[in-house]
Formats: C-alpha cells, structure tokens, sequence
C-alpha cells in the first residue's frame, strides 16, 4: 500500500534495524495465492481463519489483498471482519490520504473502487458486535488485534477457535519471543488464553511475505545507495542471532558495525 521507502547517500552514522537481517522473504508461492489457499482450504472444511494484526498497515494491507482476491473470485464470498476499534480508524485514515499510497493503489481509486473495501467486509466496533462474530455459524474471516495475540478482542476469537480443527490461526507477521503468537507458531500443543489451558487443533499457517519489516537482501539494498560508507552502522531492533547474522556479513563486505549492548553508550 505505501510508498517505497526512500534512499540517503550521505550518512556519518546509521542506526538501523535488523529484524530480519539474518534471513530473506521468499515464500514459495506468491503471497496472494498463499492467502487465497488458506481461505479456500479452511471456508470448505467450515471453519474460521482467524488472523491476529497489527492495527496500522498490517490490517489495511491484508484488506487490500482480500479485495483483489474477492474481485477475481479467487476467495469464496464468505464474511470478512476487522474486529479492531483501532484498525477500523486507521482504514478511514489511509483512505482521507490516498496521496500516499503507492501507484497500485491510486490506480484502483482513479478507476472508482476503493482498496480498502469491498463485499462482505464488516467494520466492527462494539463489544456486541465482537461477540456477535462467533455465534454466526458459518465460515468467516476475522482479522483481530493484536498482533502477537498478547491482547485485544484476537485472543476471544482464538479461545472460539483454536480447537477446533476446521479451523486456521494465519500469522502474518513478526512473533516476538515469549508471546502467545510465538508459543502457538512454535508448535505448542496446548496455551493458556484468557485463564483457560486450550489445546491447539486448528491448522496453523503462516506468510512471510506481508510482514513490515524489510528483509536482508532489503536492508542490504539501501545501504548500497550510500556513496561513501558511512563511519558507523549502529544495528538495533532485532533478536540476537539475527542481528549478529547481519553485523556478520556487513562486515565482510567493509562495513564498521557495532551491535549495541544494554547500557552501551557511543559519543559522535
């Protein structure tokens, strides 16, 4: 949906992340068709997909895919839900600012249909309404906060849905280490949501390639736009094995990098 990130050339001192700096994200099969199956697949067993998001991008970026997917009757027309009051904000947000988003997107406006809607698609706000959702009875799709299910109205849905096998828990994004999303990613037979211990029946599917953080053939890439080799290169926001992966091969190619420690300070 957005824009590409922009380049610098000239830097003393970069401070970046490194999320993802010790892998690539090449899905085997492009990410449209990945979500495609999975709706498909779990609709006919007659299950739920339930999809924990983050409120901003993630969301709106799952619901520009879904659009695409429904015009080219690719999906089954099945109920979509965006059960996050803070979501549902940041949709309308995304779509007062068109100026922003990337060609793709302004072309589908030009043309008169807006990529964060669609048939089907339900904007939840209330309590009621999040209730609502699991006493419907027939297939649907929920898109729930939060992202790495540590909270919000996702961890209802998950405890409605998470033994049944019908259904599918997707992940579409990072799952930090120690959260609920993680535990369930990892393969965990059982977790405890909402003081309950459940055990973990439904298929558990993830797509690497919504998430928002850049790669490491990314990363790499807008470090090559730089003329001159920055002084220092600063890694942060990462897990430990990612990070020093990255710092590893930066390295290798000339690069001064320094992967701070708690406490550390630097003086520039």
């Amino acid at each position: 949906l957005m824009g590409d990130p922009s380049v610098i050339d000239r830097a003393d001192i970069v401070v970046m992340e490194s999320t993802y700096g010790d892998r690539d994200h090449k899905d085997p099969v492009p990410v449209d068709e990945m979500l495609a199956e999975v709706v498909r697949s779990t609709a006919a067993r007659g299950g739920n997909v339930v999809i924990p998001v983050f409120a901003m991008e993630r969301a709106q970026q799952l619901l520009y895919y879904l659009g695409r997917l429904r015009r080219e009757v690719r999906i089954p027309e099945i109920p979509v839900f965006l059960d996050s009051p803070m979501a549902v904000e940041v949709t309308a947000v995304f779509q007062r600012h068109p100026t922003y988003l990337d060609e793709e997107a302004k072309s589908l406006i030009r043309s008169g249909r807006n990529p964060l809607d669609f048939p089907g698609l339900r904007l939840i706000r209330t309590p009621a309404e999040s209730k609502a959702i699991n006493t419907l009875g027939k297939p649907c799709l929920i898109l729930a906060g939060s992202g790495m299910a540590t909270a919000g109205r996702v961890k209802h849905h998950l405890v409605f849905n998470i033994e049944r096998p019908e259904s599918t828990v997707l992940f579409v994004g990072y799952q930090a280490p120690q959260t609920l999303g993680r535990h369930i990613l990892e393969g965990a037979e059982e977790v405890r949501i909402l003081g309950r211990t459940v055990k973990v029946r439904a298929r558990v599917a993830r797509i690497n390639g919504f998430s928002g953080h850049a790669d490491r053939e990314d990363l790499r890439r807008w470090l090559r736009a730089f003329r001159h080799k920055p002084k220092t290169v600063f890694l942060t926001h990462g897990e430990e094995a990612a990070t020093l992966a990255f710092a590893d091969g930066l390295r290798r190619e000339g690069w001064n990098v320094v992967v701070p420690r708690p406490g550390e300070e630097a003086e520039f």
